[in-house]
């Protein structure tokens, strides 16, 4: 899980404490392997129920919209993507040069070992170009990487060294 207090709110979700988060955690990860197998197109609450083993009550108890599961599901990914890692480059004594090959170690780390995370990203560019409000949600999950490249950069012309 995330070292940094920065990522505690990964830690929160991927790892929940209290059961009321291991089944909303549950029900997300029971959404992305939906979205992972058919597609946006195949997201239907009654599929995500019936994976998570509840009935659709309980689901829209923890997610009272479509789009409320979908947000959910965007918190999931990016929590993912922040706790998963490939291999650790070997230092060169540059840490944002180190950061930016970390970045590559990861995308080949998810490409090997964890390909779903890609498929459900290209599912929600997708499905973004025809449904305005998971082009929000894309919106903010791009803002988010983007801030994160640009901070890594910033911090490597400047010789700043970058928090995790």
């Amino acid at each position: 899980m995330a070292e940094s207090p920065n990522h505690d709110w990964c830690r929160a979700l991927l790892d929940p404490q209290d059961e009321h988060g291991r089944r909303r955690t549950a029900l997300l990860q029971a959404a992305f392997d939906v979205v992972a197998e058919v597609g946006f197109e195949g997201l239907r609450t009654r599929a995500v129920a019936n994976r998570a083993g509840v009935n659709v009550a309980t689901l829209h108890y923890y997610f009272p919209s479509k789009q409320h599961l979908i947000e959910g599901l965007a918190q999931l990914i990016g929590a993912k993507f922040v706790t998963l890692h490939g291999r650790p480059p070997r230092p060169s004594g540059l840490p944002a040069l180190d950061r930016l090959r970390q970045e590559f170690s990861d995308g080949r780390f998810y490409l090997k070992h964890h390909p779903e995370m890609f498929l459900v990203l290209q599912e929600f560019a997708l499905r973004g170009k025809r449904d305005p409000e998971v082009q929000k949600t894309v919106d903010q999950m791009n803002a988010h990487w983007r801030d994160g490249i640009e901070r890594m950069v910033r911090a490597g012309a400047s010789g700043r060294h970058l928090p995790r």
